[in-house]
């Protein structure tokens, strides 16, 4: 399986290069930088004006903010490694569960902003369970068949 794996990466590095590795890894590196220094930044001069749990949900949003830039970036890379990962019923199916998580954290960040400051700690729990129980439902239906074929 290793042998598998560096050849996978032996083949990436000759699609992609270096140079086209190279500029991904640093501008993640910085992207990154920059989420830590907006978060600090907020923490000292903003988190103050709002409640704790609006908080909470513009933090959700940063994080899906700063996944849509490194994926913007990485996604050429993932669309050529497509072609050397056995199995092509993976790429609706991944996209499907990208969807749906992303679909999650919006309307969990969406949820925390504009309703949890009025409901009790244990019902802003059960609300999230809920939402964890339907996500894991979704991803269920989404790759039930995916797990038959990979079984057979």
């Amino acid at each position: 399986m290793e042998d598998m794996d560096s050849s996978v990466k032996d083949d990436m590095m000759r699609e992609i290069g270096a140079r086209g590795m190279a500029w991904r890894i640093g501008a993640s590196v910085f992207s990154v930088t920059l989420w830590l220094a907006f978060g600090i930044v907020w923490l000292f001069f903003y988190a103050g004006s709002y409640g704790f749990w609006q908080n909470v949900a513009l933090f959700i949003v940063s994080l899906i903010v700063l996944a849509a830039v490194n994926a913007s970036m990485w996604i050429s890379v993932g669309m050529r490694a497509r072609a050397h990962v056995r199995g092509e019923w993976t790429d609706r199916r991944s996209i499907a569960s990208a969807v749906t998580g992303v679909a999650w954290l919006t309307g969990l960040a969406a949820f925390l902003y504009w309703y949890a400051g009025s409901l009790t700690l244990y019902q802003d729990l059960g609300v999230f369970l809920l939402s964890l129980v339907l996500l894991a439902g979704a991803n269920i239906i989404i790759h039930a068949r995916s797990v038959v074929w990979w079984h057979n």
